[in-house]
């Protein structure tokens, strides 16, 4: 990366002001700045002036395509445009299934309400399929009250309404990825549509997490890493990239690298926000080198107040269990858990896989009788190793 764009916005009842920087790293001389003050009216406007502003500095050329995006705005209402904006800025990084149900929910509240005010709002519809296809995959936790709803089929006539609107342009094509990637299961199509999407949106950190975790999916582990790798010099302090590259080193088991990066995002996210990255540090020396002491050590530094629902201690606390052999402390956890499905690597373990059907007794009584690991044993710590499985999303 060569040059920082920096900034500061303004904004006075229905007037704006924009203060921007831009730093060329390689060059230590005066930078260049440059104020503007427009009517919030004119934000739309004012966002395509300072675009070609830069690209002229920078001596780039605008694309045909992104001279078009540049002059069409995504909506007329100012008011929908606010509550996309909101939708959009609601954390992405999680700790738990349930926290991205929630949060999933927060953005459909909002999303809502924007396209309510602007039926013609193909941003916030492409959005919104994407929440409700996060509801999806997080169906088996939802409460018993809502597990009715069809949440693939309200993300599909989300999608069907921004085809109807604009039915080729890059953010509808990556929004259909997307839900053939997570709803569907259907990889080949999901890369089909990211190869559309990516001639309008070469520069897209959203589409690089996107055709990475589609890498992931089809064992194209190099591409995965390297789309990971553009997504996060794409926007470097986004969490969720730094999280999803680091994860995809670990899964390569390029461990430097995975605690490289992760120390990166531990740098970034807020004290609070933090526990389920100190403790996932740990897989590195859990998984390159047997090493439980660094995991059961970050796992006794959680908090209640860090993890009011137990969630995160709860799913670590059953990896070491798992790892020291111990059926006795696994069905303790696994009968106490606040989730009915543990999630690790994308993979879901139902708590009846751990201890029904008699599975728990039967472990207890093979590990007694015979060194090997009892079949249980063997199946769950497949499912933990690194090159068997996906990344999280």
């Amino acid at each position: 990366m060569r040059h920082l764009l920096e900034g500061t916005v303004s904004r006075d009842h229905d007037q704006m002001r924009v203060a921007l920087q831009l730093v060329d790293l390689r060059d230590s001389g005066r930078p260049w700045t440059e104020t503007y003050e427009r009517p919030m009216k004119d934000v739309f406007a004012l966002q395509s002036e300072i675009t070609q502003a830069v690209a002229a500095r920078l001596k780039a050329r605008l694309s045909p395509n992104e001279t078009v995006a540049l002059n069409e705005p995504p909506t007329a209402d100012l008011h929908a445009y606010d509550l996309y904006l909101r939708a959009q800025a609601i954390d992405v990084l999680v700790k738990d299934t349930a926290d991205l149900a929630s949060l999933a929910q927060q953005r459909i509240s909002l999303l809502d309400q924007a396209v309510e005010r602007d039926p013609k709002f193909v941003l916030a519809y492409c959005a919104l399929a994407k929440a409700y296809d996060e509801l999806y995959q997080t169906k088996d936790i939802t409460p018993v009250e809502k597990r009715n709803v069809d949440y693939r089929a309200l993300a599909e006539a989300a999608l069907e309404k921004a085809r109807r609107i604009q039915p080729d342009v890059g953010p509808v094509h990556l929004a259909l990825a997307y839900h053939f990637l997570w709803a569907n299961n259907d990889f080949s199509q999901a890369r089909a549509e990211i190869d559309l999407a990516r001639r309008t949106m070469p520069n897209s950190a959203e589409l690089e997490m996107t055709a990475g975790a589609i890498a992931r999916r089809q064992s194209r582990w190099d591409d995965a890493v390297r789309s990971h790798e553009r997504a996060a010099a794409l926007e470097p302090r986004a969490e969720e990239n730094l999280f999803a590259l680091a994860n995809a080193y670990r899964l390569m088991r390029q461990y430097d690298r995975f605690d490289g990066v992760i120390n990166r995002l531990l740098g970034i996210l807020p004290p609070d926000r933090s526990a389920t990255y100190r403790v996932f540090r740990t897989f590195g020396p859990l998984e390159g080198e047997g090493e439980l002491g660094p995991l059961r050590a970050a796992v006794a530094t959680v908090t209640p107040e860090e993890d009011a629902s137990g969630a995160i201690r709860d799913l670590h606390n059953l990896i070491l269990a798992l790892w020291n052999h111990d059926p006795d402390s696994v069905s303790r956890i696994s009968k106490q858990a606040a989730e009915t499905t543990f999630v690790f690597n994308a993979v879901k373990i139902s708590q009846k896989l751990v201890r029904g059907s008699g599975r728990a007794n039967a472990w207890r009584q093979e590990s007694r009788s015979r060194p090997p690991l009892p079949q249980l044993v063997s199946k769950l710590k497949k499912l933990y190793w690194p090159t068997r499985l996906m990344a999280v999303p």
